[in-house]
Parts: structure tokens; C-alpha cells; sequence
């Protein structure tokens, strides 16, 4: 299908007129540019790909607003799945047996690996977020403080809380082992 130039000029001179003021919506639900642009991407191209269900041209602010909050929801959704396949690939395996003569202390190791993961999991998602920039992914507190847009002094309370709320968690689920509890926390 040909697209005429009239109608794809018109199209973008209209992307234009609204391209701003989504940038900014974008902005306030994920709070970093790099992320918003690539999300703006994916609603003009859904936009313009479904350009023909617009009913009446003065109506295009809701239907984009609509557009934009379905791409947010589905960038989160591929995020978190992609989150979740990298907690799944992280899973410790069996080291070779020049590392690790004992099988019981493999076993010890993975036990409270486990512990930490579950421990993790229990934890908000921002929590979740400084710890694995911090000790996953190894960033500095200024490398964090520029990525969330925090100070620095901010950056070591919140990763300081974290710790604490982590503490917390692992000490719960080792007394849940020792009692046999299997409740939540």
C-alpha cells in the first residue's frame, strides 16, 4: 500500500503539534529521558500505524494520551519481564570440583543464595533498584545519583535503607527456617 506524500506530510506536521506534550507525560511516568524517547518512538509508530481508527481529528489528544499509557505499561511489562529472565539465568550452578571439593558447602551457598533472592523479591521496587545498580550492576553512588537524578548524599541513605530493609528480610527468613514457618512475612 502506497502512502501519498500529502497525507504522510500532513501526518507529521501533526506528530509535531503533539510530540511535546507527550515527551513530557512520558517523562512524569518514567522519569528518564532515554527511556521516554525510546517509549515516543514506539507511540508515533503505533499512532501512525493505527491512524485510520481515528474517528474525529479533534479527539487525537486522548486517543494519544491513551496510545502513550498503553506503550508505558508495556515498556514496564518488558522490563520486568527482562528483570525476571536475568534473576532466572543468575541462578548459582555447580562449580567445578577443583573449586569445591565439599557438596555440602555448595549446598550451604545456595541455600542462602536462595535466601537472599526471596529476601530481595520482598523488598519495593525502588529498594530493588538501588541495590542492583550498587552490588549487581557495580555502579558508584555518583554513577546512581546522575541515573535516578538524586544526589549523592540521597543515593548512600537510600542504599544504606535498603541494606537495612534486606537485613530485615534475611533475618526473618532464617527464623522462619529454624521454627519451620512457611508463612509470609
Amino acid at each position: 500500500m502506497a502512502i501519498e506524500t500529502g497525507e504522510h506530510h500532513q501526518w507529521q506536521l501533526t506528530w509535531e503539534q503533539h510530540a511535546c506534550w507527550l515527551r513530557t507525560v512520558l517523562m512524569a511516568r518514567l522519569r528518564n529521558s532515554i527511556d521516554a524517547d525510546e517509549v515516543l518512538q514506539d507511540v508515533a509508530f503505533v499512532a501512525w500505524r493505527k491512524r485510520d481508527q481515528l474517528q474525529d481529528e479533534s479527539r487525537i489528544e486522548p486517543w494519544l494520551y491513551r496510545i502513550a499509557i498503553r506503550q508505558v505499561l508495556m515498556f514496564w511489562r518488558k522490563r520486568k519481564r527482562g528483570a525476571r529472565d536475568v534473576a532466572i539465568n543468575a541462578d548459582m550452578e555447580l562449580p567445578p570440583d577443583d573449586r569445591l571439593p565439599n557438596p555440602a558447602v555448595w549446598v550451604t551457598r545456595q541455600e542462602a543464595h536462595d535466601m537472599v533472592r526471596q529476601s530481595v523479591k520482598r523488598l519495593s521496587p525502588q529498594d530493588r533498584e538501588i541495590l542492583l545498580l550498587k552490588h549487581v550492576e557495580g555502579w558508584t553512588y555518583q554513577q546512581i545519583s546522575e541515573r535516578l537524578r538524586l544526589t549523592q548524599d540521597k543515593v548512600i541513605y537510600r542504599v544504606s535503607r535498603a541494606r537495612g530493609r534486606l537485613r530485615k528480610q534475611l533475618a526473618a527468613l532464617d527464623f522462619q527456617s529454624e521454627t519451620g514457618q512457611e508463612n509470609e512475612i
